[in-house]
């Protein structure tokens, strides 16, 4: 990954300039024409709004359709208070709110990865890389 977003997950401007304007050489949103600011995982250029609410549907149908939670469970998320942890709170506050009948109580717990894993800080560090 490295470029787009800054997340991480989105391809660097190689693929974004295929899909361009006529006009000018800026590459667009596939879904409503924006200015496209990512191409997650080397997937379809999006605007940070498209993208999230991509995003979003995403949580919304994985709590929807999976068997392993129900209604009125408790859901642990494993939280390192990280960017990417943050985010992933704030969808699956904005997911639950917008499930209508559904009920789940959302439990975050703080991980700290290197301990999770009995990892150093350095190898902490090259691990994330490594994903990234």
């Amino acid at each position: 990954g490295g470029g787009g977003c800054g997340t991480g997950g989105c391809q660097s401007s190689a693929a974004a300039t295929t899909t361009a304007t006529k006009e000018s050489n800026a590459p667009v949103c596939e879904k409503c024409g924006a200015p496209a600011n990512c191409s997650p995982r080397g997937g379809e250029l999006l605007c940070f709004n498209c993208l999230g609410l991509a995003l979003l549907r995403g949580v919304r149908n994985a709590l929807t359709r999976s068997r392993s939670s129900s209604p009125n469970e408790k859901l642990l998320v494993a939280f390192s208070g990280g960017a990417h942890s943050m985010a992933l709170a704030e969808l699956l506050r904005r997911g639950l709110a917008e499930l209508k009948g559904r009920k789940y109580e959302v439990v975050l717990a703080h991980v700290i990865e290197t301990d999770a894993f009995g990892l150093s800080a350095e190898e902490g560090e090259d691990l994330v890389k490594k994903v990234e």
